[in-house]
């Protein structure tokens, strides 16, 4: 039976936005002179978008970490035939990370070969990191 190129190749599908987090990565670790409350150049634009993503993303794992602690709690206070909470947000927590990862990458072809490709990526994944937070939330307030 013959394969088709996507199951003969399936890293093409994640090069695209492995390259984008190299460059995110390179631009994050050019010299601290970007001022994010008025950024003038696309580099420190593209920077300052970085930088809001990992302080989303951060807010994210601890929110996340809240959240799973409380449904350990839930599943010890339940019947053992009602556990799975913990499990089951586990698993909802890995495939929103696929969802955003994915939903950021196609958000980036606004741009594609652009300077504003990488800034657009990093500023899909802060959006959608604080609405996953802000979700999360629920589950420990």
């Amino acid at each position: 039976m013959p394969r088709s190129k996507n199951a003969t190749r399936p890293y093409r599908r994640a090069i695209p936005f492995a390259l984008t987090a190299v460059l995110l990565a390179q631009v994050a670790e050019a010299a601290d002179t970007s001022n994010c409350s008025n950024p003038i150049s696309q580099s420190e634009m593209t920077r300052c978008a970085y930088l809001d993503f990992k302080s989303a993303d951060k807010t994210l794992n601890t929110t996340y970490r809240r959240a799973i602690s409380a449904m350990k709690d839930m599943d010890r206070d339940l019947p053992g035939h009602l556990n799975g909470v913990e499990q089951a947000l586990r698993v909802a927590q890995r495939a929103w990370v696929d969802f955003r990862d994915k939903a950021c990458a196609s958000y980036r072809f606004i741009a594609r070969g652009g300077s504003m490709e990488p800034m657009l990526a990093a500023m899909c994944l802060a959006d959608l990191t604080r609405k996953r937070t802000k979700a999360l939330k629920e589950f420990v307030e």
